[in-house]
């Protein structure tokens, strides 16, 4: 077997090389940067009438929200890339969990990755304001 072929044939096992205690740990770093970046978005945007926002009517919400919007749009990237960690988290539960059942393994990073798409177009969603408010067509 050639040098190519071998390198290869590495780069496609990818987490299969690694012990289980180490894959674990891999999933439990990630999942806490997906913690952390969650969370991180939602302290920076609660212009949005969140918690620690403004409370009441819409005008109060729409001013703090054209006050602050560079606060709003990170808060609305750090809800992008959470979501981005969350689908290479379901990569990595899948390959987790695929010992025990790879057809349930599947299945859950499937409805997990059909999650995090559904969520994503939600937070796009969150620009949808800073448009209107800007009075572009």
């Amino acid at each position: 077997m050639d040098m190519a072929a071998t390198a290869s044939k590495m780069r496609m096992t990818g987490m299969t090389n690694l012990s289980a205690p180490a894959r674990a740990r891999i999933t439990g770093v990630v999942y806490l940067l997906f913690f952390v970046t969650a969370i991180a978005g939602a302290i920076v945007m609660p212009v949005a009438g969140g918690p620690g926002g403004p409370s009441g009517d819409a005008a109060s919400i729409a001013k703090s929200i054209m006050t602050h919007q560079s606060a709003y749009k990170a808060g609305v990237a750090l809800g992008l890339f959470s979501t981005a960690i969350y689908v290479a988290l379901s990569g990595l539960f899948y390959w987790f969990f695929r010992p025990v059942s790879r057809t349930l393994s599947l299945l859950a990073a499937l409805f997990s990755v059909v999650g995090c798409a559904v969520g994503a177009l939600g937070n796009l969603f969150l620009l949808a304001p800073l448009e209107i408010l800007r009075g572009s067509s």
